[in-house]
């Protein structure tokens, strides 16, 4: 047994849960030889991987202004600029290759030409890391090296198999089951109608539905271990809850610890 290979699907604002759980194992003296991740779990994973505490991802989480960083896209790609998401990754991660950081790290992104899932695991780190989290219509296309790139969730919602499969999977799924209400608009009320607001709560309604009956299809077929953040029906992208998802992954990862301690022994 190699160790222990952190598996970080995406969720939205549902992932800061991780920082949550990852407080909880460190404490327990429970750490990786790898991290795969996808869309925010690869921005995460980049920061646990260069070093960062727990308490370092939680202060930079609910530090960053999103709203502040917000800018409308011109160019006909998606209906908010990228400049939000490189923020953001700016402010997470330091090291700018793959070789800096302290602890592999694989990242997957979906060639949208191809429909295939391509994973970075060298070179430049913040594109990869900023490909794997463009929601495609949501956010200006991503192009890297001639290469239209999406969501890594869109084709691989749990990164599985980047690494040695000898090592414990452990697998921290911030997905929320999709039945959460999505209203039936009745007339005519001008903020309900405004195209972003209208469109997004079905385009985030269709992506929650296919990454959460896709993803339990993965880890039904694994061997893994899986922590599960309590988050109720709270949305990808509802930033005001992020202590809220910190601290439900917190608990989440205390339910675990023990499962992964007999495992590692």
């Amino acid at each position: 047994m190699d160790g222990i290979s952190l598996i970080l699907p995406g969720g939205g604002a549902r992932g800061f849960s991780i920082a949550g759980s990852i407080k909880c194992l460190y404490e327990r003296d429970i750490w990786f030889s790898s991290v795969s991740g996808s869309s925010i779990g690869a921005i995460i994973g980049a920061a646990i991987c260069e070093g960062k505490t727990p308490d370092e991802i939680k202060e930079k989480i609910l530090s960053f202004k999103f709203i502040r960083t917000l800018r409308p896209s011109f160019r006909g790609s998606g209906v908010l600029s990228s400049c939000t998401l490189r923020a953001f990754i700016d402010a997470m991660v330091d090291s700018e290759t793959f070789e800096q950081l302290k602890i592999p790290l694989g990242v997957v992104a979906t060639n949208m030409t191809s429909g295939q899932t391509e994973i970075f695991a060298k070179g430049d780190l913040k594109p990869a890391l900023l490909a794997s989290c463009t929601l495609v219509g949501f956010f200006e296309s991503m192009v890297w090296n001639g290469t239209i790139y999406g969501d890594g969730g869109y084709s691989c919602p749990i990164p599985f198999g980047l690494f040695p499969e000898r090592n414990i999977e452990l697998v921290i799924d911030s997905s929320v089951r999709p039945d959460w209400n999505l209203g039936i608009d009745r007339g005519f009320r001008l903020w309900g109608h405004l195209p972003f607001k209208t469109i997004s709560k079905y385009l985030l309604k269709s992506y929650d539905i296919t990454y959460y009956h896709y993803g339990r299809c993965q880890i039904a077929a694994r061997k893994c271990i899986v922590i599960e953040p309590r988050l109720g029906d709270m949305r990808a992208f509802d930033i005001s809850k992020r202590e809220f998802a910190i601290e439900a992954g917190r608990r989440a990862a205390e339910r675990k610890v023990a499962e992964v301690l007999a495992r590692v022994i």
